[in-house]
This record gives C-alpha cells, sequence and structure tokens, in this order.
C-alpha cells in the first residue's frame, strides 16, 4: 500500500495547508511540461496528485488514514510473529552464553610502535637541528597568511549573505503566497518568470508579481532560454520574455522547451524533429520520441511501444547526425560530464546498462 503522506513528505497530522504548499512545490518540480513529456516525471506527477486529490479531502482521508493504520497493524502482527517463530527454533549463540570476559590482546606492537617513534624523533632532532628554525619561521608565515586569509571574509559578512539570503527566501514564498490565492496555478520562477494559468488561461509575470504576458494562452510553457511556447488558436508558436511572437505560429501537434538553441517539435501527432530560434528546421522530423539537447546531443528513438515506452534510442548531435546508432532499448541518462569526459547510459535489450562516449562507443564508465 502507498504511503500517500511519504509520496508528498508531510507527517500523517499535518494540517490542509501544510499539504497544499507541499503539493505544488512537488507539482511544480516533477510537472510534466516542465520536464519535456519525460515518462518519469509523468508516472511521478501521477502519484503526487493521486495523494493529494486523497489528503486535501477530508472524508477520503479519514477513510485513507483507516486503510494505512489497517495495514501498518497487519504488517506489524505479521512481523512479531515472524520474530517469535524464529526465536523459537533460534540456536544459542555466543553471545547467549556465560562468558563475558574478552581475550587479552597483546600490547607488544603498540609498544614497539612507540619506540620507533621516539627513535625517530631523536635522530631527526640530533641531524636536522639547524632545520628546525627555519621550519618554525615558515609555519608562522603559514600560520599568518592563513589568519589573513580569514580576515578577507569576516564572520559578520557571511552572516549578512546569510540573513540576505533568508530575506530573498521569505519574500519569494510571501509573493508565491500571494500569487496563489489570485491565480489557480503558479509554477514558480523559471528563467525569471513565472508562469499562472486563470480559468483555463495562461500568462507569465515577472520577478515581483506584475503582469508582462497577459493571461491569454490556451497553453503555454515555462520560459527557457529566453523564450516561451505558447497555443493560440490550435497553433503553437514562441514568445520572448516581453510577450512578442519571435517564432510564428504553425501547425505543430506538440512542442518543447528550447535547450542549447533547438527545440523538439511534433508533426501531425506522429513524428518529431527540431527547429532553431530563428523557427528553421534544423533535424527532420522522423523520429517517434525527441528529448531535450544536453552538452551537444539530443536522445531520439523509433518503433516505440507505447505499453512500455520502450523501443530504438540513440543520439544525435546538433547537426542530426545518429552519433550513437539507435539500437538501444532506452536513454537512462542524457550526456553529462563525468571526470571530464562525455558519457550517457542506455539499456540494451536485455536490460543491462551501457555507457557510450560522444564517439557513439561503449565507454569504459561505472556510475
Amino acid at each position: 500500500m502507498k504511503n500517500y503522506y511519504d509520496i508528498l513528505g508531510v507527517e500523517i497530522n499535518s494540517t490542509s495547508e501544510q499539504i497544499k504548499t507541499a503539493y505544488r512545490k512537488l507539482a511544480i518540480k516533477f510537472h510534466p511540461d516542465k520536464n519535456s513529456g519525460d515518462k518519469y516525471f509523468e508516472e511521478r506527477f501521477k502519484e503526487i496528485q493521486t495523494a493529494y486529490d486523497t489528503l486535501i479531502n477530508e472524508n477520503s482521508r479519514n477513510q485513507y488514514n483507516t486503510k494505512l493504520f489497517t495495514f501498518f497493524q497487519k504488517a506489524s502482527s505479521s512481523e512479531s510473529n515472524q520474530k517469535q517463530q524464529e526465536a523459537r527454533y533460534e540456536k544459542p549463540t555466543y553471545k547467549q552464553s556465560n562468558q563475558t570476559t574478552r581475550p587479552k590482546k597483546s600490547r607488544t606492537p603498540v609498544i614497539l610502535l612507540i619506540i620507533f617513534l621516539l627513535s625517530t624523533w631523536f635522530i631527526l632532532k640530533q641531524v636536522g637541528g639547524k632545520y628546525n628554525n627555519f621550519n618554525d619561521v615558515d609555519l608562522k608565515k603559514s600560520n599568518d597568511k592563513v589568519v589573513d586569509q580569514e580576515k578577507d571574509i569576516p564572520l559578520s559578512k557571511a552572516t549578512e549573505v546569510i540573513n540576505e539570503d533568508e530575506k530573498l527566501n521569505s519574500e519569494y514564498s510571501n509573493l508565491l503566497q500571494d500569487l496563489e490565492r489570485k491565480y489557480d496555478l503558479v509554477t514558480g520562477f523559471s528563467d525569471g518568470m513565472i508562469l499562472v494559468s486563470l480559468k483555463n488561461k495562461y500568462g507569465f509575470l515577472n520577478e515581483r508579481g506584475e503582469i508582462v504576458v497577459p493571461v491569454s494562452y490556451e497553453i503555454a510553457m515555462p520560459f527557457n532560454e529566453g523564450l516561451a511556447a505558447v497555443k493560440k488558436n490550435g497553433m503553437w508558436g514562441y514568445i520572448n520574455k516581453s510577450g512578442s511572437l519571435v517564432i510564428p505560429y504553425s501547425n505543430y501537434t506538440n512542442v518543447r522547451s528550447f535547450s542549447e538553441g533547438f527545440a523538439a517539435v511534433q508533426v501531425n501527432y506522429e513524428n518529431w524533429g527540431y527547429i532553431n530560434k530563428f523557427g528553421n528546421e534544423v533535424i527532420s522530423a522522423k523520429y517517434e520520441d525527441a528529448k531535450d539537447f544536453s552538452n551537444g546531443f539530443a536522445g531520439v528513438g523509433i518503433n516505440i511501444t507505447l505499453s512500455d515506452i520502450n523501443g530504438n534510442y540513440g543520439f544525435v548531435n546538433r547537426h542530426g547526425q545518429e552519433i550513437v546508432p539507435l539500437i538501444y532499448k532506452r536513454i537512462v541518462k542524457n550526456f553529462t560530464n563525468k571526470d571530464g569526459i562525455l558519457v550517457a547510459e542506455l539499456k540494451d535489450e536485455n536490460e543491462n546498462s551501457v555507457w557510450v562516449g560522444d564517439d557513439g562507443r561503449p565507454a569504459m564508465w561505472e556510475n
């Protein structure tokens, strides 16, 4: 049985307001639109939504609490019975015997070590005395240097920085709370802008909570790299932070946010490709799935089964070249920098992890 309190990260005696606050934070973090439709985030978001819907309603929460209490009671009873059975057939061990003393350990190695250290110290003192004053001076200089460095960052300054951060966090929290009373959805800051929704219409606010882009779009995605995808009259386009249309509305079925100058777009409910910030197609729409660019590469897939979201996956570069062949079952991790090496993790048909480098070849890497 799933523990909805654990899913939302709240205590069982939390108030409705605490549950709402926890839900909003998680909803912002795991919302599918903010995570490029990633299946993991989509499933996690569903869990969070189910947990919230159950706990926010008093009747459903009481029913759930009863089921949860019964479940834990049965689990506790089962565990207790199992321990009793194990104790019944358990054989006596050394710890259960009457022996209370421990065998004495030999102190000879310790004595020899002390003699060795004393001898070494005496020899060094005799033959290296002339260097002692020099080392003392260097040590004093080193200590003075450390003290000087510490003086460069006084405690009062560090405290001032911490207090300023706390003040900003408090102001940010208060702003979001005020906005949540005015709007149906508040996503928090993304690229310096706040995405809000009211009566199924979307728009954007600045960091002071002022309307910058009118709440008038059918759907909108958070800003990234200075642009946001918006839908109007059934067509998708991209606007800048002043609300001006930068990439004209087109008949794309679905779109994603920009990453590293490219955005994935879907054509006719089927294939995905990529456009640049001028709206030009730079990678043809021929893939059934297309993920965000990361470190110059994007995961793409074909022959995808909807039941388990597996298929034939690989990676393309910014020129559309398939650097990693589309032979893997799925992508686990996009290309990331590991100790100066670009590597990505995929799963083969046998569910074995395969790490590949930016040349498309398997890389010797362990996470």
